[in-house]
């Protein structure tokens, strides 16, 4: 895996399922790769972790999903990481994403040990676990037919988990039920999901011909072209968005030859949670009468490019233009004399 972000969402895997396995919830203090490896000065009631890599390279998801799985609160110490300010804007995106899912945890970004007595510091890829925590996590290992006991597998991509976890996060605790006569509790306050952008790009198309370079060229497979058949022997074709599987990388948009696509702006997260595929074009073509391969939607044209080029050139090859035949090739000796 090449992409660090997939790789640092992937890596702190263990230690999710290590804290849904401790007795207590915790507080935890995240620390990168590069730290030293003595004791580190941490506040009472607060656990040290190092990282497996760098602490600028963790994505939101993740620590939204510490948040899930019930931790505290995530300090994350910048003091000796080389990207102090992508932690930082990590961190607030998180912050976002909690207040917009009516949660009070918040991430704290600390720059300096504070004066507390020191502690040491666990690997995140060695995480200690009492016996009595082992047992339940292997009894629930076994019954969910998962390795991780810890309730849902995770998804194989950080969109995935970042959409998962803002399901959890997002839905309202149950109400309490009023005792007769009393006044019914407040509902809780409505999520702001829908005024959070999602790097998820809003597409349209004008003058779409159906011609699927766009389907080809996305990479996370975000667009889909599916075609009916009409009553007079043609196809209709109807190319959909899927905002929720969208990166927002353009590669769409570069790639149109009718440069039909374009970007009208950014999904919100509320709108990715829905998956709901949007409708984007449709064009109606006709089959090639020799082959059959869609053609664009144009009347004076009955064959594709290459069945028009074999009834033009049955042999299977044509002169380059202002040859007629009787000259010299370059390059090849006469046969004459």
């Amino acid at each position: 895996m090449n992409d660090p972000v997939e790789r640092a969402s992937d890596e702190i895997g263990p230690l999710l399922r290590w804290v849904t396995r401790l007795p207590e919830p915790v507080h935890l203090e995240l620390v990168c790769a590069e730290h030293t490896d003595g004791p580190l000065a941490l506040e009472p009631d607060v656990v040290a972790v190092r990282l497996g890599g760098c602490l600028g390279e963790l994505p939101a998801s993740a620590l939204l999903e510490l948040v899930a799985s019930g931790v505290r609160q995530v300090v994350l110490r910048a003091d000796a990481c080389d990207r102090p300010a992508t932690v930082e804007a990590v961190a607030a995106h998180a912050d976002d994403l909690l207040a917009a899912c009516v949660r009070t945890e918040r991430m704290v970004v600390r720059a300096t040990a504070p004066d507390e007595r020191a502690r040491p510091v666990l690997d995140a890829r060695s995480l200690p676990l009492a016996r009595r925590a082992l047992v339940s996590f292997s009894s629930a290992a076994a019954s969910s037919g998962t390795s991780s006991g810890a309730g849902a597998r995770r998804g194989e991509t950080e969109r995935e988990r970042m959409l998962d976890v803002l399901r959890v996060l997002s839905t309202p605790p149950p109400r309490p039920v009023a005792a007769p006569g009393a006044p019914r509790p407040p509902r809780p306050p409505r999520d702001a999901l829908d005024r959070q952008l999602a790097p998820s790009a809003m597409l349209t198309a004008t003058g779409c011909t159906g011609c699927g370079t766009c389907v080809r060229t996305c990479p996370v497979d975000a667009l889909r072209l599916a075609g009916v058949p009409t009553d007079d022997g043609r196809t209709s074709l109807t190319l959909r968005h899927v905002p929720a599987a969208c990166t927002g990388c353009g590669l769409c948009v570069e790639a149109c030859p009718q440069h039909a696509l374009a970007s009208a702006g950014q999904h919100t997260w509320a709108d990715l949670l829905t998956y709901v595929p949007r409708f984007l074009a449709t064009a109606v073509l006709r089959g090639c009468s020799r082959c059959g391969v869609l053609l664009p939607p144009d009347e004076s044209v009955s064959l594709c490019e290459v069945c028009a080029f074999r009834r033009a050139n049955p042999f299977g090859a044509r002169l380059p233009p202002g040859m007629t035949g009787s000259e010299t090739l370059p390059g090849v000796d006469s046969l004459s004399g």
